[in-house]
């Protein structure tokens, strides 16, 4: 039976002239020279519309009740007609379910509307069910209502008291409303009232001699002709089981059946898979509707066990009542949309398992299309507006095209465009489902809401009307009936009912409020890092750690959301809704403000003007605008001036090019007014109003000239030029910069805003073997500097304890880029210096050149004979062979020089000769092998590294020498610290040999060698 249906509408006669939630422009339209270009938030976001368009600043109050609260307010100039409270919003709650349907305007304004009360389907032993006419003023008061019935329900037994009455609906045709019924007879009665709810006429339906064949009539409908129809359903007692029956009525005379149509239906057995023994199938009240050329229905199937799914068929037939292509069968639950409907058209809501679908039937073609989609738990209604469509009801869950209202489960009310696209929503939270199945207009300005819910809702109403059982009102809910002994098959009783009166009210855009510019430092931590959570506070606030209570804060109200809408909202709700894109999907939270969009780029100093915005609970948004001056650790500031500039560098050969306003620009000079965002003065607009001193700046162009006047200028000589300088700015005499100018050379490196001198030096290859780090450092004259020192903090160079040289460096695609202690070849070689703080700040210059020479071993020698003889010969030259060895030890030879130097008689003579000798890469010795003239022999030698100077004790004398001996016969000198050595070697006639007169022949070989 139909009574069982939650979302029996009857039919709902609110084509609304004008919609609750219509929304309007007041004033002038937004002019885009009085604010900022419009922008998009959140267009990273690949879902479609999911960014959100923020419209040119708002620049005054439009709502007439906050000019003088809120006077430094501003909000956009657009307002919705949205509904809040009239009075209050009722519940009434019976022993039993409670229902209402029919809501229909009378017209002197008032609401004349069916309750209906039933417990039928629970089990319950005695079984009630009964009907009131109820009429309702502007006000939501019931100022009369009387029973459908004949006789008034004692609450205990409707079949007994006189009082049963079930499929009653309320038509209103013309100035009478008429109320078809069945009481516990079966036979099929009606009532007439006026709009005063006088009954006018009761009687029975006259069938007119049109058989009913055992089916039974407790459904009706109204078509789009205004005309009424009896509608049947059969089962297995039914004697006609073929043919479904409709019988057209002359409400005018008495109810009397003027037609029986019969229409075709698909079998039971091609429906439903199983059929059970008290089956039943029939014509479903409210969905009977003619169309062109015939009719279209709804058929449903089931069986008198209350809680079995009830299939449903959507079925045409042609004007004989044969079936027209083929029907529609819902895997789910069907609620005809029949205010939205027409004789072309058949829009129906589709509830599955896991979704809600608006369809509509073509109902010539039989076409079925899907309109939209909506998420599981959404229970809603639609009727006619005058620019699309209203939309009503519940929804539990707001995703999808709910997506951005609020999230809470509750009511909603709204406007969609003639695509069913939702342009506006209201929704009000409730604590338990509520089906909404009225929402009719009274006047221009009120509504009437009716509903029912399950269990106790406390969000929504205030008040709660018992209906006791004496039919007398009380307070407090009503205690339900429980079957004692309850079937699975039983339905459980708690449906009570909602209605209240709503009033259409302006709902303004938000106000908001950006009071005067701010200071943000760029530099901090939190910035630097991206913190969003921190930047968003520092921005809405004011300040790093600041309070929505500040002064410097963004303000924002919102008179309908705060104080009028249906949910009322907190402050702190509206608070955090500042810069928030409702349409993102994101929670409400200052860490998913899309702030790049909104002006805010922390990466550049200066003045920006940041957008704010705020939406209400409609999507309505305003926008205002305030200066941010993002000053950084190279900004100084004042209370209304910044003046800002870098630390920069430039290379020696460039300096001819320095001037103010150069140095304007290479400084990214800045200055601003802080309050307007005004540019005073800067480097790409200069303005001359910034001065720059003229003494530091000669200081800086006069190192050029002095740099290039030194000829082999050292490395001493450049770190004395090529340093950093200061340099200040003026901003009027109390605000001023000093700045770095770090002149700089092709031995200069700046990274990651460390800066490392270095330049060119010289160096031997035998020193470069063992040269250490700071001995590196201290022939470049190297230095390491901080790029973003501040001069007037500190203006020292960084410890060089951090800078280290790395002398192994190894590159066998660059040999030139070899580390010093690894050179082995004469050469110019890039040293590579290291800098590392140990907190994680490290730099790298490769540019400075160490010239590696060879080495050359200085040498000053003599030789001579010591008692020489007459009878024997003394050579005028001595010859002496140099051999160019590793160490003593392994002797690798590396080369051999042959030399000659005069022989001395004297050993008082002091006449060395000068001698210079190649050293070979890591060969830092010299052996000296003495060729021994006939009859002489090898006496010895001296080797000094001190000069020898004759009449000093420096002077070398036989006495001295050094003895030859087994071990160590032969002079070695060792080159690998020294430098230069002073030589004798000292040769001795043999004292016991037979001389042979003329037997030496000193002849020099044509090579150049010498032959005994």
């Amino acid at each position: 039976m139909e009574k069982q249906f939650k979302r029996l509408l009857g039919v709902l006669l609110l084509i609304l002239t004008m919609f609750v939630l219509g929304k309007e422009n007041i004033l002038a339209k937004p002019n885009p020279n009085d604010g900022s270009p419009k922008i998009n938030i959140d267009e990273h976001l690949t879902t479609s519309n999911k960014n959100l368009e923020i419209p040119f600043d708002s620049n005054q109050i439009y709502e007439p009740t906050l000019s003088s609260s809120h006077p430094d307010f501003v909000q956009t100039n657009t307002k919705l007609l949205n509904l809040t409270k009239k009075n209050k919003i009722f519940a009434s709650s019976s022993i039993i379910n409670d229902d209402g349907s029919g809501y229909t305007k009378t017209s002197d304004d008032h609401i004349i509307y069916l309750r209906g009360f039933s417990n039928w389907g629970t089990g319950m032993p005695a079984e009630i069910s009964f009907f009131k006419a109820e009429k309702v003023d502007v006000n939501g008061n019931i100022v009369k209502s009387i029973f459908v019935g004949e006789n008034i329900p004692q609450w205990k037994n409707s079949t007994t008291d006189g009082s049963y009455a079930s499929g009653g609906a309320l038509y209103q045709l013309g100035d009478i409303y008429f109320i078809p019924y069945v009481p516990i007879s079966g036979e099929r009665k009606y009532i007439k009232i006026d709009k005063d709810l006088n009954i006018l006429e009761r009687g029975v339906f006259n069938e007119n001699k049109f058989k009913l064949d055992g089916q039974h009539r407790n459904r009706s409908s109204l078509d789009y002709l205004a005309q009424y129809w009896d509608l049947t359903y059969l089962d297995r007692i039914s004697s006609q089981q073929n043919k479904l029956y409709a019988f057209k009525t002359d409400t005018n005379s008495a109810a009397t059946y003027i037609e029986r149509k019969e229409f075709d239906f698909l079998s039971y057995e091609s429906v439903v898979p199983i059929k059970p023994n008290d089956w039943w199938l029939g014509m479903q009240s409210g969905t009977f509707k003619n169309k062109q050329n015939g009719y279209i229905g709804i058929v449903g199937y089931s069986s008198h066990v209350s809680n079995k799914k009830i299939h449903q068929v959507i079925t045409r037939w042609d004007t004989t009542g044969k079936i027209e292509g083929q029907p529609y069968i819902s895997s789910g639950e069907i609620v005809v949309q029949a205010a939205i409907s027409d004789k072309d058209n058949y829009y129906f809501m589709e509830y599955v398992s896991d979704q809600v679908y608006l369809k509509k039937i073509d109902t010539l073609t039989g076409v079925v299309s899907t309109i939209k989609t909506y998420p599981k738990g959404t229970n809603i209604n639609f009727s006619k507006s005058i620019s699309g469509y209203s939309i009503y009801g519940y929804v539990s869950d707001f995703s999808g095209v709910f997506s951005g209202y609020e999230n809470t489960p509750g009511v909603v009310i709204g406007l969609t465009d003639t695509n069913f696209n939702l342009t506006t929503l209201s929704t009000v939270s409730t604590n338990v489902p509520i089906v909404i199945n009225g929402l009719i207009p009274i006047t221009q300005t009120d509504y009437f809401l009716a509903g029912a819910f399950d269990n106790h809702e406390t969000l929504l109403v205030d008040e709660i009307k018992q209906i006791k059982t004496d039919n007398s009102i009380g307070a407090g809910w009503s205690v339900k009936q429980k079957n004692p002994a309850p079937n699975q098959n039983d339905l459980p009783i708690s449906k009570n009912f909602l209605y209240g009166i709503l009033k259409v009210t302006d709902d303004y855009a938000p106000a908001i409020q950006a009071p005067g510019s701010i200071d943000i430092n760029i530099d901090d931590v939190d910035i630097l890092s991206q913190n969003k959570t921190a930047i968003s506070n520092w921005l809405i606030t004011g300040t790093k750690n600041g309070k929505l209570t500040d002064t410097s804060a963004i303000k924002v109200y919102d008179r309908f959301d705060l104080e009028s809408s249906l949910s009322l909202y907190d402050q702190d709700w509206l608070n955090n809704r500042i810069n928030y894109n409702y349409k993102s999907g994101l929670t409400p939270a200052i860490q998913n403000i899309d702030w790049p969009a909104l002006g805010f780029d922390p990466t550049k100093r200066g003045p920006q003007l940041v957008t704010y915005f705020v939406t209400d609970s409609q999507g309505q948004l305003s926008s205002t605008s305030r200066w941010i001056n993002k000053l950084d650790n190279e900004t100084t500031s004042q209370e209304n001036t910044a003046l800002a500039a870098s630390n920069f560098a430039i290379h020696v050969n460039n300096l001819n090019q320095l001037d103010e306003d150069k140095a304007k620009k290479l400084a990214k000079m800045l200055a601003w007014d802080k309050v307007t965002g005004d540019e005073l003065d800067s480097g790409k607009n200069i303005k001359n109003i910034v001065s720059v001193d003229k003494d530091q700046l000669k200081a800086i162009t006069d190192a050029k000239v002095a740099y290039h006047a030194l000829e082999n200028i050292t490395p001493k000589e450049k770190a004395k030029l090529v340093k950093p300088y200061p340099l200040t700015f003026s901003y009027s005499n109390d605000l001023t910069r000093v700045i770095t100018v770090f002149i700089t050379d092709d031995t200069t490196m700046i990274d990651n805003h460390v800066v490392i001198y270095g330049f060119d030096f010289e160096e031997s290859i035998k020193k470069v073997k063992k040269i250490t780090s700071s001995e590196v450092i201290a022939a470049s004259q190297a230095t390491v500097w901080n790029f973003k020192m501040d001069w007037e903090k500190d203006h020292n160079a960084l410890p060089l304890a951090h800078l280290t040289v790395d002398l192994n460096h190894v590159d066998p695609a660059n040999t030139n880029l070899t580390g010093l202690n690894k050179v082995e070849a004469v050469g110019s070689y890039k040293v590579k210096f290291d800098y590392d703080n140990g907190s994680g700040i490290t730099a790298t210059n490769h540019l400075p050149t160490a010239h590696i020479s060879g080495n050359i071993a200085k040498l000053h020698v003599r030789q001579v004979v010591l008692d020489g003889k007459d009878e024997l010969v003394i050579p005028n030259q001595g010859y002496l062979t140099w051999k160019n060895i590793d160490a003593a030890a392994l002797m690798s030879l590396s080369q051999e020089i042959n030399t000659s130097h005069p022989l001395l008689t004297r050993d008082s003579d002091q006449t060395f000769e000068a001698l210079k000798l190649e050293l070979t890469f890591d060969h830092w010795l010299y052996m000296i092998q003495p060729t021994i003239p006939e009859y002489y022999q090898y006496e010895g030698y001296i080797a000094k590294t001190d000069k020898a100077i004759s009449g000093t004790a420096t002077e070398h004398h036989e006495a001295d020498k050094i003895v030859p001996t087994a071990t160590q016969n032969r002079p070695i000198l060792n080159f690998t610290t020294n430098e230069e050595y002073w030589v004798t070697i000292y040769l001795k006639p043999i004292s016991n040999a037979t001389i042979r007169p003329y037997s030496w022949d000193y002849q020099l070989k044509d090579f150049g060698g010498i032959t005994p």
